[in-house]
C-alpha cells in the first residue's frame, strides 16, 4: 500500500512577511504568518497521523525503526573509516618502505 502524498496546503511553505518600517504593521503581518505556518504544521501533523492509523503502527515502531537505522548507519561509518585508515597505512607504509630502499643505494 503506497503512502499516501502530502496536502497540497500542508506541504506549502510558509510566509515570510519581511520587514516593514512601521512596528505595528510588522507585528500583523507576523502574527497572521504565524498562524498560517500552525496551520499547515497542524495539517502536517493530522495526515502524519492518518498514514499511522491506516498502517496500525504504534508510537514505539517508529522510534525503534529509528534507532536500528541510526546503529546501522554509525557501524557502516566506523567500518567505512576503519578499511580508509587501512588504505592510507599501507599506503604510507609501502611509500617509506620505497624512500628507504632506493636511500640506502
Amino acid at each position: 500500500m503506497p503512502i499516501p502524498l502530502l496536502d497540497s496546503e500542508a506541504s506549502r511553505s510558509c510566509p515570510d512577511p519581511g520587514i516593514d518600517r512601521n512596528p505595528k504593521i510588522a507585528v500583523v503581518q507576523h502574527r497572521h504568518a504565524l498562524v498560517v505556518c500552525e496551520g499547515c504544521r497542524a495539517l502536517a501533523a493530522g495526515s502524519y497521523e492518518a498514514v499511522r492509523d491506516e498502517f496500525g503502527v504504534k508510537g514505539e515502531d517508529f522510534r525503534s525503526m529509528r534507532r536500528f537505522r541510526k546503529t546501522v548507519d554509525s557501524t557502516a561509518s566506523k567500518i567505512g573509516t576503519a578499511i580508509i585508515l587501512a588504505l592510507v597505512g599501507g599506503l604510507i607504509t609501502l611509500l617509506t618502505l620505497g624512500f628507504r630502499a632506493f636511500s640506502l643505494q
